[in-house]
């Protein structure tokens, strides 16, 4: 090991809750760790995604805790590099954020900010008394973002170098599809909110009703008011025979319940959508992918090739894709085959772990050698 090399110091939030940013930066630390010479700080300010965004007396112990840690680590080992990824663009999250960055990034060398979310640029500009406490966010020496459609609001950081470093995923194999009927099954994987589209899934759903087509939402309700309210729309549709909600998967259920689907659905709305790990693992799954023309889904979708991208808050495009699909199965087969190679060609998980090995290299952190 290069002990003249500064140490890199790892502060992110790792399961639990178990949500894309989280298991992100478990699969960096799990496949770097070995390679540089890091240190990890975990933020576990949230146990669940209920948690997220909200203020508690655990949080600001827990806030406390962090800030020692990191000051005694940036304090014994100087020099070293400061990695952090930036809150959300949310009030509980950013005040947390200004104040480890504010207090930490003087006894960094060096910090690199990597984007998981989108929005913060534009949060900060917006609100006048928070844009004047920017400069504990401002030119970070290295940013990392998902996809070129994020680059816009990391830029506002006026980061000295920015690189985009898609996810990466392990192509799962061996999962076979189960015997269903002649049904096109569609499935939508993620948190079940009106801001990831599933209320634009149930009007596209209402305009294929008689299409022989059923829905699969995978995944828990991220508000308590919005199961009454799906579900109520649900039954004034009458859809509750081809919307089917099956909660939470994980590991081989939820790989079976890719194997078992033939398109799959992501019309998503959210502010704060930077990616979408779910169409990696449709597309490693030989799956088309209908999704709306979102940061995030746009920069993964090449539209009319591995699926289609239609306007977000559409589900009358959103219905014509999928008929389309739906009617036609060696358009889903071609579609399906181009996003499994599309996968093992950009983004497996040795690649964004090369990627990211790139970035903190080039900020001179410490290389591991036998």
């Amino acid at each position: 090991m290069n002990s003249k090399r500064p140490k890199l110091i790892v502060l992110g939030q790792t399961p639990p809750p178990l949500h894309g940013q989280a298991v992100a930066i478990k699969t960096m630390i799990d496949g770097l760790s070995e390679r540089l010479d890091m240190i990890h700080v975990p933020m576990q300010f949230s146990e669940t995604v209920f948690d997220n965004g909200r203020l508690g007396l655990h949080k600001v112990t827990h806030l406390l805790s962090i800030l020692c840690k990191t000051l005694w680590l940036l304090v014994r080992y100087p020099g070293s590099v400061l990695y952090y990824p930036p809150a959300p663009a949310s009030w509980v999250p950013v005040l947390r954020d200004l104040a480890i960055l504010s207090i930490a990034r003087p006894f960094a060398s060096k910090t690199i900010f990597h984007f998981h979310a989108h929005g913060l640029g534009k949060f900060l500009a917006d609100r006048k008394w928070l844009s004047m406490c920017s400069w504990a966010w401002r030119k970070p020496d290295s940013a990392v973002v998902l996809g070129l459609s994020c680059v816009d609001d990391a830029n506002l950081f006026m980061p000295q170098s920015l690189s985009i470093v898609p996810y990466g995923i392990d192509l799962v194999a061996g999962v076979r599809r189960r015997p269903h009927s002649t049904k096109t099954v569609v499935l939508y994987v993620g948190m079940l909110a009106e801001e990831k589209g599933i209320f634009d899934l149930l009007d596209t759903a209402n305009h294929l009703r008689d299409q022989n087509i059923e829905f699969r939402l995978v995944g828990t309700y991220k508000h308590s008011e919005t199961q009454p309210n799906f579900e109520a729309r649900r039954a004034e549709l009458g859809l509750e025979d081809s919307v089917i909600t099956v909660g939470r998967r994980s590991g081989d259920e939820l790989w079976q319940e890719y194997a078992d689907a033939d398109i799959f659905f992501f019309p998503t709305h959210f502010e704060t959508e930077t990616f979408g790990v779910v169409i990696l693992e449709a597309m490693a799954h030989r799956l088309p992918v209908v999704a709306s023309r979102w940061r995030g889904p746009k920069d993964i979708v090449q539209d009319g090739v591995t699926g289609f991208l239609s306007p977000p808050y559409d589900p009358q495009s959103f219905s014509d894709s999928i008929r389309r699909l739906s009617n036609d199965r060696e358009l889903r087969s071609r579609m399906g085959s181009a996003g499994h190679a599309l996968c093992r060609e950009k983004y497996t998980l040795e690649n964004y772990l090369l990627s990211m090995e790139k970035v903190f290299v080039q900020a001179n952190c410490a290389v591991k050698t036998i």
